[in-house]
């Protein structure tokens, strides 16, 4: 169901908020299936808001559109920059950070799952 739901969102621009809950609400569930709490949604630590909070990990959930976003330099390296953050928040607060993304990361940019692991950064591709 949610799957179906996240595939219609997919479709209108205007509603990327929505498409990013959908994705959140779908890590959520499969969490839940493998035994984790889900403590909270959208934890404010000072201005960055991240995705999923369960007793022993932070998690950011990604949905990038990779035929874009692999040739925006800008913006894979404020990703990387975000991450190394998001490890740091969550080690202060004795979690591991984990980085979700629902499409594989492309082969020739290697070079970005590569960044995001040398911050420290779990990854689940898929």
């Amino acid at each position: 169901m949610i799957d179906q739901l996240f595939k219609n969102c997919s479709k209108c621009k205007s509603t990327r908020n929505v498409k990013g809950a959908c994705n959140e609400l779908r890590v959520a569930l499969i969490l839940q299936e493998e035994g984790h709490v889900i403590q909270e949604f959208g934890l404010m630590i000072g201005n960055i808001e991240y995705d999923i909070v369960t007793a022993t990990h932070i998690i950011e959930c990604k949905n990038l559109y990779w035929d874009y976003c692999k040739t925006d330099m800008t913006m894979l390296n404020k990703l990387v920059d975000q991450a190394a953050t998001g490890v740091q928040k969550s080690q202060e607060l004795g979690k591991k950070y984990v980085w979700i993304t629902k499409k594989d990361i492309p082969s020739e940019i290697s070079w970005f799952r590569d960044a995001l692991l040398n911050t420290g950064a779990e990854i689940m591709e898929g």
